[in-house]
């Protein structure tokens, strides 16, 4: 796999793990933004963006499959005849 398309997966799981958190317990990321002034919400902001940041960095460097090995693997899949070469002499 490409390091480019390490670095998208990364942010995949990354961005998903952040968005789970934030639905189940946001204050682990986050303080209340209701109620703060502008700048502590930006402070909040800088943050989330900088720990998503270090996250994406070490989930890149942990192993992906590969998904070219996964598309090769397929075609050794036995799949159904296509309908064109079934054959209807037996009925």
């Amino acid at each position: 796999m490409s390091k480019e398309a390490q670095m998208i997966a990364a942010a995949e799981v990354a961005d998903r793990y952040i968005e789970i958190v934030l639905s189940e317990e946001p204050g682990l990321l986050v303080e209340r933004a209701a109620g703060q002034g502008s700048k502590d919400i930006a402070k909040s902001a800088k943050a989330l963006a900088e720990f998503r940041e270090q996250l994406i960095k070490a989930l890149a460097d942990q192993p992906f499959p590969d998904l070219e090995q996964d598309d090769d693997a397929a075609g050794d899949r036995v799949d159904a005849p296509e309908a064109d070469q079934v054959d209807h002499a037996g009925k």
